[in-house]
């Protein structure tokens, strides 16, 4: 592709997809530290059956991303080949 016309201000794709690494190290650091605080197995003791309503849903809420965030790594590995080869380029941005 020669850089003429509308592809003569294709911007870098560098720092987007710099951006998109630190977003899924720190979604690494996060997930290593809910991991070792939330444990499914949790759920099926009595002391998570005696506590009240709040903790509960916190626990429930600290759980769901730790088991969401090894999805969301996932597709931020996958999205950082189309940014860094500029097909997420639309025209503007």
């Amino acid at each position: 592709m020669a850089a003429k016309e509308h592809y003569a201000k294709i911007p870098s794709t560098v720092l987007p997809t710099v951006k998109r690494i630190l977003t899924i190290f720190a979604l690494i650091a996060i997930s290593i530290v809910l991991n070792q605080n939330f444990d499914e197995k949790f759920y099926l003791t009595e002391e998570f059956k005696e506590l009240g309503s709040l903790p509960k849903l916190v626990f429930m809420i600290g759980t769901l991303f730790q088991i969401m965030s090894t999805y969301v790594i996932g597709f931020c590995f996958m999205e950082c080949g189309p940014i860094a080869s500029g097909f997420s380029y639309n025209g503007v941005d």
